[in-house]
């Protein structure tokens, strides 16, 4: 999906009906199949199971495959961390907070704010790094005013 940066607003704009592109977010990737699915439906809202098997149509994996659902969840969990998605009824909902916008050539796009709390996905980066140790200068510094 391409995408281009909104200096004014500081959103990220990512296309919705543009090619896929390997280093996007997975979470965008949620969003815009939350978007297809709720554009298709009269309630303008997406079930998991039918976000987990476009999703899954689309990157060509099993619906049963674990660690993918995994992840699917895991996304829709952040989304709703970052109040980018809402549940209701046992749907997911795009809240205000993410839009989608028309250009003029008919194409959709879905702005995400670009200041998210990034969670910490791998576990190298959970384990804290001991803190630095600070040179020792022998007892008080003396200053000379």
């Amino acid at each position: 999906m391409a995408s281009h940066w909104d200096t004014n607003n500081k959103f990220n704009v990512v296309m919705i009906n543009g090619p896929k592109a390997d280093g996007q977010d997975f979470l965008c990737r949620v969003l815009t199949t939350i978007v297809k699915i709720s554009f298709k439906s009269e309630m303008g809202m997406a079930a998991p199971k039918s976000i987990i098997s476009s999703m899954a149509r689309g990157a060509q994996t099993s619906v049963n495959d674990r660690g993918f659902r995994r992840k699917v969840a895991s996304a829709l969990v952040r989304g709703m961390e970052n109040k980018l998605i809402s549940l209701k009824n046992g749907q997911f909902k795009l809240t205000k907070r993410t839009r989608v916008v028309a250009d003029n050539s008919c194409n959709l796009w879905l702005k995400i704010p670009t200041f998210l709390p990034k969670r910490l996905d791998t576990v190298s980066e959970i384990k804290k790094k001991p803190p630095k140790k600070c040179k020792n200068f022998g007892g008080e510094r003396k200053f000379k005013f």
